[in-house]
């Protein structure tokens, strides 16, 4: 019988991107648009998950910034062996435990599934089917409309994206010239 900690909804917040020093430190690619947001947010327990693994709860017992990405310290995790052993584990929290967002920032899995509606037509390019991290912000992927196997990112700024709207579920758009032409 699964653990009803592993039946939760998750979301995932960042992933174990490497150890740091002696005592277990863990450096964080976090998928908060700063590390600054990351280590603000009001968690006291995060779960730590490998592949096809469960959740594991562990509580917070420090956070910092090292070189522009956040530093975690875990119950559990005490020596360097132990936090290599998370490389690659994603870090997640349950649904419920989202931190609200400030004006114009959303959780990208509430961007999936939304329809991308051009603003001066009223087209219909179909719907998000992820959101893709990218260095300078992040891009929504979808079908391409003439050719359902490709996908186009669209870069998920205000110049190209000006509303989202939860309630009609769609994001208005205006897609930079040539896009569908790559």
């Amino acid at each position: 019988m699964a653990n009803a900690e592993n039946e939760k909804q998750w979301i995932v917040v960042g992933v174990v991107a490497r150890s740091h020093g002696l005592r277990g430190a863990l450096m964080v690619k976090s998928f908060t648009r700063t590390p600054e947001e990351f280590l603000d947010a009001p968690l006291e327990t995060i779960y730590l998950r490998r592949k096809k693994e469960e959740a594991i709860p562990h509580r917070l017992t420090s956070r910092s910034i090292h070189k522009d990405m956040p530093m975690i310290m875990v119950e559990g995790i005490s020596d360097r062996t132990a936090a290599d052993s998370w490389k690659g584990a994603e870090i997640l929290i349950p649904e419920d435990q989202r931190w609200e967002l400030e004006e114009g920032q959303y959780y990208a899995d509430d961007l999936v599934g939304l329809a991308l509606v051009e603003a001066d037509t009223n087209r219909n390019f179909g719907k998000v089917l992820r959101v893709q991290d990218g260095a300078a912000h992040d891009y929504l992927v979808f079908s391409h409309p003439n050719d359902a196997k490709r996908e186009v990112l669209l870069p998920f700024v205000p110049e190209f994206t000006p509303e989202v709207n939860f309630e009609t579920e769609q994001i208005t758009v205006k897609l930079p010239d040539g896009l569908l032409d790559v």
